[in-house]
């Protein structure tokens, strides 16, 4: 048995959090005040369907982020957005949105303040194509909303079970096929800012 304390999984997924909240933090020091409201509550968004919030479609819509548990200070900065929100714990655990991960240069020496903010929405594989296009329409009110506060916001729905066979969503008109594929993966291994749900399993893989 190793004994070394550097390959406990414990030890390592805590210092990636303690990583990855150090980034997030860092996107947050270059944003308005108004607009740091917006990591604070996305998961929140994601995780209910509250017609007091912003991005909410209808009742039905897919919601439910893996494992997702709201702290004190989210509900706080949604009473800042609407003080009539009061948030009610879901009677059906529903968990349709597995991951939502900020991509690019957020939280890097590239990010500035006109940086925009791409993010990973990664669903249930399961979710039949009249619900993604919901979670899509979800995802463009929230956009809506960013914009409304001068932040450029670009969802991107993704089925990690596709992705794996080539499968994405398209970044632009230019950009298709494998290498699209292979472009998306790299920026997703180099770049990726944890925001909720499932966390990254390499992070706690020992280097040898």
């Amino acid at each position: 048995m190793n004994n070394n304390s550097d390959h406990n999984p414990n030890n390592t997924k805590q210092l990636f959090f303690e990583i990855n909240q150090k980034r997030l933090t860092q996107v947050q020091e270059l944003l308005k005040p108004k607009q740091q409201l917006f990591l604070q509550v996305l998961p929140l968004l994601f995780h209910v369907n509250n017609q007091r919030l912003p991005g909410y479609i209808d009742d039905e819509s897919p919601s439910g982020v893996f494992g997702y548990v709201p702290e004190n200070t989210t509900f706080k900065a949604a009473k800042q957005l609407n003080r009539l929100f009061n948030y009610k714990r879901p009677t059906v655990k529903k968990q349709d949105i597995h991951t939502l991960l900020l991509m690019g240069s957020s939280g890097s020496i590239a990010q500035s303040m006109d940086s925009d903010l791409d993010i990973w929405c990664c669903h249930c594989p399961q979710l039949r194509q009249v619900e993604i296009d919901a979670l899509q329409k979800k995802a463009t009110a929230i956009e809506e909303w960013a914009d409304s506060i001068k932040l450029e916001v670009h969802f991107f729905m993704m089925n990690a079970e596709k992705f794996k066979v080539g499968e994405t969503t398209e970044l632009s008109s230019e950009s298709s096929g494998s290498a699209q594929h292979l472009l998306l993966l790299d920026e997703f291994y180099r770049t990726n800012l944890y925001i909720a749900g499932c966390y990254p399993l390499w992070w706690l893989v020992p280097p040898d």
